[in-house]
């Protein structure tokens, strides 16, 4: 969708004209044999019946409208060259259509928009007028011209969700470039990597979401308005199923769970969902489906996941003990013949709670066999109020051990269980779901400490020998 096309007299879209291709006031009046006082009267009548702040804006407008076209020769190679411009630098340049006064108000805009300092978008702002020898109504015009701008986005400044942090914007702007990873983020801030993760991951807390994911970021992002979500990209898959699979890609899941998330909900078979989000991505990057998503009110402007799907916030430790008993099952026959199932129980280690973690980072995470755990869990000989988290798997028969993320783990005394690699993404479940495949054999109150895997794992006859120095 275009921006709306001014209403401008053939005299004003000749002064608009030549402010679009740099020329000063002075020499556009020149130009047109006007004198300097009526060319800027004309200028500023043309602001006000477009409802503008500054002719930026009205350049803008005009060249995305089309109601005045583009043609200098300077201006072939420009695409190239701002092609070769950094991440930042184009989105700063691209915030000079912004429905601002001149000066501080822009800065200001754009430091927003962009996740940078003012004092850093002024300079960005003084380096490309020398560069490219242009005022600020000339890069709007040259912006265009180059690709920079592509005359669907809003003029107006966003209004950001608050509790924003400058680097969180920063890294969720360029999160949502076309093909963009966590990595190529962090090449961009030139920062050692796991950087933009750790920024954002305070923000994906206090949005409730349940993992980085950069699908499920940037639906929240776009949701708050802290990017923005235009685009002017219509769906390339033609079968009639795909908005409605556009409209599901908000869901809180994890994303190999989205196809199966999205058939129950939508009444699509799984197969189909997952041929459809296949033909979108190949025909579409992540971040223009969801933008896609917004404009044509395919997404709502309102979280539309399921209760049962959001994560549960990490202030749940400062909540009351959920009432009633708390069932545990025990398929893999785990528990000791003495426990008994119904105890009323305030799990302390609430940042367990329905989210998914990341290995050598949230946690250290022993993986074994149920056989290995039964053996284990009798060795401690602890009762089951001071176990640390196990976490089972009764389909897969897998058992997870669940230590502090800063624990020493020797692989040499773990020989009959393995640690799981860092990086890897364990989903936890809540502690009073048991009724899925993956549950907690008893609410978890404590870590784990190495030692204690050591001690009673470590003497096995059946681990290998230390290999010792000659």
């Amino acid at each position: 969708m275009r921006p709306p096309a001014p209403g401008l007299t053939v005299q004003q879209r000749q002064i608009v004209g030549y402010r679009a291709i740099g020329f000063s006031l002075r020499k556009t009046a020149a130009q047109l044999d006007l004198s300097y006082s009526t060319t800027r009267q004309i200028l500023l009548s043309a602001q006000d019946d477009a409802c503008v702040k500054s002719t930026r804006v009205l350049v803008y407008q005009s060249v995305a409208s089309e109601a005045i076209t583009l043609e200098h020769p300077a201006w072939v190679h420009a695409a190239e060259k701002a092609a070769r411009m950094s991440s930042l630098t184009r989105h700063v340049w691209a915030g000079l259509r912004l429905n601002t006064a001149d000066g501080q108000d822009l800065a200001t805009a754009i430091a927003r928009t962009s996740g940078q300092t003012r004092a850093c978008v002024e300079s960005t702002v003084s380096k490309l007028r020398t560069t490219w020898k242009l005022d600020e109504c000339g890069l709007v015009g040259l912006a265009y011209a180059a690709g920079v701008l592509r005359g669907v986005e809003e003029v107006e400044p966003a209004h950001l969700a608050p509790g924003v942090s400058r680097s969180q914007r920063e890294a969720l702007t360029l999160l949502a470039d076309d093909g963009s990873t966590y990595a190529a983020v962090d090449d961009q801030l030139g920062a050692a990597p796991g950087t933009a993760a750790i920024r954002l991951r305070p923000l994906g807390t206090r949005w409730g979401l349940s993992s980085l994911s950069r699908r499920i970021m940037l639906h929240g992002a776009f949701l708050r308005g802290v990017v923005r979500a235009h685009t002017p990209t219509l769906l390339a898959v033609e079968d009639p199923s795909a908005p409605t699979v556009v409209s599901w890609l908000g869901l809180d899941v994890a994303d190999h769970q989205l196809p199966t998330a999205i058939a129950e909900r939508s009444g699509l078979r799984v197969h189909h969902v997952t041929s459809l989000l296949n033909q979108l991505l190949a025909h579409h990057d992540l971040a223009d489906l969801l933008r896609l998503g917004f404009t044509h009110q395919l997404l709502p402007r309102t979280d539309h996941t399921p209760a049962r799907l959001r994560r549960t916030h990490l202030l749940a430790r400062h909540q009351p003990a959920p009432a009633g008993p708390i069932t545990v099952t025990d398929p893999l026959e785990l528990l000791p013949p003495t426990y008994t199932a119904g105890t009323r129980h305030q799990p302390r280690l609430s940042s367990l709670i329905s989210r998914a973690v990341e290995v050598g980072l949230d946690v250290q995470a022993v993986r074994m066999s149920p056989e290995v755990c039964r053996e284990f869990l009798r060795r401690m000989h602890l009762p089951t109020s001071q176990w640390g988290p196990v976490l089972v798997d009764a389909e897969e028969r897998t058992v997870w051990l669940l230590l502090r993320a800063a624990s020493v783990l020797d692989r040499w005394c773990l020989a009959r269980c393995r640690p799981v690699r860092p990086g890897a993404i364990l989903p936890l479940p809540a502690h009073t779901t048991p009724t899925n495949a993956l549950h907690w054999l008893y609410p978890p109150t404590t870590w784990w400490e190495a030692g204690d895997l050591h001690r009673a794992l470590g003497h096995s006859t059946d681990a290998p020998d230390r290999p010792r120095n000659p």
